[in-house]
């Protein structure tokens, strides 16, 4: 609705169908990924890993195609904010035993030891009733007070993102005592406890 993407790319999250009709609205063309996500009015370029430059070059290049499509109406948003937004599989291993020895098993030991209480899977959409940006904010505040390292997907990772919780500096300040000092120890007092799903998974 900012007409300002030329582009929209889903795969298998929670995407509604009538994005692809919504799209008509506006110049934005709506690209699947996946075969269980294909939708009517939409673009479908398959997914696949041993092209998977080659597919993303497509895509980008559609977007490229369409820029000159832009109208100057819409709701344009201009505020911005600094946030990390993830880290990789192989970096999270990294960050807790270096090149040579990187493994999962501070974590592991951490959370073993009670100092770090759990770890939570932080997901789910807007609704007209349930705003995520209320709901998932008292959540990740609360489980992070009391000790949970979150990973975080989808809207879940847009409501902590307005929360401030992609910041390394928030997200460690209302940190309880025990995962402030195991983030600390392992090397991310200056990096984000929250990490996208998606991230995590390579993507």
């Amino acid at each position: 609705m900012t007409g300002l993407v030329d582009v929209m790319t889903v795969d298998v999250q929670c995407i509604m169908p009538a994005i692809a009709e919504l799209s008509k609205k506006f110049h934005t063309k709506i690209v699947t990924t996946s075969a269980k996500a294909k939708m009517q009015n939409a673009l479908h370029i398959e997914f696949d890993e041993h092209r998977a430059k080659e597919v993303a070059r497509e895509i980008v290049r559609l977007a490229i195609d369409n820029y000159p499509n832009r109208k100057t109406k819409g709701a344009h948003v201009t505020d911005k904010a600094t946030l990390i937004g993830g880290f990789s599989h192989e970096y999270i291993e990294y960050m807790q035993g270096g090149r040579w020895r990187g493994s999962f098993r501070p974590l592991n030991d951490a959370i073993m030891a009670g100092r770090i209480r759990g770890v939570v899977g932080l997901a789910g959409c807007d609704n007209p009733r349930v705003p995520s940006t209320g709901l998932h904010k008292f959540l990740a505040t609360e489980l992070i007070k009391n000790d949970v390292l979150i990973v975080s997907t989808g809207c879940g990772s847009a409501a902590c993102a307005t929360s401030g919780y992609l910041t390394p500096e928030n997200a460690l300040e209302n940190a309880g005592p025990g995962l402030r000092e195991v983030c600390e120890a392992i090397g991310i007092r200056r990096y984000s406890t929250l990490a996208h799903a998606w991230t995590t998974q390579g993507y």
